[in-house]
């Protein structure tokens, strides 16, 4: 039977019945701290759900209550309800790195302790398709008690904690705090933690008192209030611009909708938008259902069409990449994150070099690499024509346009094994990508025209 250590109280009836599973069924030397909190080198909260000490390793395990069938991506999985959550992998292994750096803080010679990621998903009617190379770090019901007992099953078998074992204990117990998740925010009850970055974090959640649309995907900014007044009424300025380019745009069916900007406590401010069900763009070229070259071109068709309607408003994403653009189950394509916009009527001197080494190059127009501010709509139009271009061949031109600004040409050569329309299809990315802005498509409405042509 294994020890337990409760260093915070279990937030579900599931989690307990995983740490009773664990006790009764791991051996005499195993040891298990459940519900703590750690604060990361960057000064951000994470909380684990479970942290086992085997004889071989460390195991830091996110629990996850999910059941049925389950398909997804190293990105995005898919309920069987069509509910769609960010993939659980990268948050527990971002959080087991965090682990390791505590335990070498504490004692350097627990820097060889060999800490090992999990997913366990409690439901042992779970039935998994995900296409993602740590699907093997995904267990379902009892298949936990054999991974945690099977040493060959790491990378580094070998490892041995048996002698640091007092050490390791001594960083848990020094380290971590008991897990304080959130329950409640304003007049919403959180459901699921789905995402966290150092500037905000967000949540799946239901509001107590609207059951139309209840639903609700939260983005809670984190504000820091140890900067000078200066910079705080600046982050302040930043946070509110998502919530201002989506209430300029609210009206439109290709657009995500929000709701007041809200102060949540804690120095926090409380964003909430529609929660969509359906997958990213991102998600959708992963998992292995890619789309019909009509539905794709239809995809990229509404794509421009919202970008037609963000445009007349003033609004230039500047941030479009796969992971903003979410395709809903009824075929709907909608426009997320505007945190990098560039609006007619807002400015903000520094937001331009804020945002500089934030975007994603591999989308960005080589003239909004040199300068964030001189993001214009064909800035947009480029960025869409590399989406497109990636989801026709699996992947970007380039890793960055830097590479080619010295050529000032790409040989736009998509074979007919990509689409029923090679020549066509190239002409379109030519004109979307040009490296010249003023050789681009003149507009959205124009983009949004060819992609229905193609479509025909």
């Amino acid at each position: 039977m294994a020890k337990v250590h409760k260093v915070g109280e279990p937030d579900s009836e599931a989690l307990r019945l995983t740490i009773g599973m664990l006790k009764d069924k791991l051996p005499d030397d195993y040891i298990i701290f459940h519900n703590l909190e750690t604060i990361s080198p960057a000064g951000f909260a994470y909380e684990i759900d479970l942290l086992v000490i085997a004889p071989h390793a460390v195991f830091v395990i996110e629990e996850k209550n999910y059941t049925g069938h389950i398909r997804g991506n190293a990105r995005e999985w898919k309920m069987f309800n069509g509910a769609v959550f960010p993939s659980p992998l990268p948050s527990i292994n971002r959080k087991t790195r965090i682990v390791a750096t505590q335990l070498k803080t504490f004692d350097p010679s627990l820097e060889k302790v060999y800490c090992h990621a999990l997913v366990h998903l409690s439901s042992a009617k779970a039935k998994l398709k995900i296409y993602d190379p740590q699907v093997g770090q995904i267990t379902v019901g009892e298949q936990l008690v054999r991974y945690l007992t099977t040493p060959a099953r790491l990378p580094v078998p070998d490892c041995d904690t048996t002698r640091l074992r007092e050490k390791i204990c001594g960083a848990v117990l020094a380290g971590f705090e008991p897990a304080q998740p959130e329950r409640q925010i304003g007049p919403y009850d959180i459901i699921e933690q789905l995402h966290s970055t150092p500037e905000y974090t967000e949540y799946l959640a239901e509001h107590r008192y609207l059951e139309i649309e209840s639903r609700t995907r939260l983005k809670v900014y984190h504000v820091d209030i140890y900067q000078s007044a200066e910079k705080r009424e600046r982050q302040l300025r930043l946070i509110f611009r998502d919530m201002h380019a989506i209430k300029k745009l609210a009206s439109h069916p290709n657009i995500v909708r929000a709701s007041d900007i809200f102060p949540g406590g804690n120095d926090t401010f409380v964003l909430p938008t529609e929660w969509v069900d359906g997958y990213s763009l991102r998600g959708l070229y992963s998992t292995g259902n890619k789309p019909e070259r009509g539905n794709l071109a239809d995809i990229f068709r509404q794509i421009c069409t919202g970008l037609v309607y963000a445009h007349q408003h003033g609004v230039i994403h500047r941030d479009l990449r796969p992971e903003n653009i979410i395709v809903c189950d009824n075929g709907t394509v909608k426009l997320i994150n505007f945190d990098f916009a560039r609006i007619a009527d807002i400015r903000i001197e520094t937001i331009a070099t804020q945002i500089e080494g934030q975007l994603d190059q591999r989308y960005t127009a080589p003239e909004v690499l040199a300068s964030p501010a001189a993001a214009s709509e064909r800035s947009d139009l480029y960025s869409v024509g590399i989406m497109f271009y990636e989801a026709l061949v699996g992947q970007t031109p380039y890793r960055s346009p830097r590479e080619l600004l010295s050529h000032r040409e790409f040989d736009w050569s998509v074979t007919a094994d990509c689409t029923d329309d090679p020549a066509g299809t190239n002409e379109l990315l030519r004109a979307l990508c040009s490296f010249s802005p003023e050789s681009r498509l003149a507009s959205a409405g124009q983009a949004a025209a060819a992609f229905s042509s193609l479509r025909q």
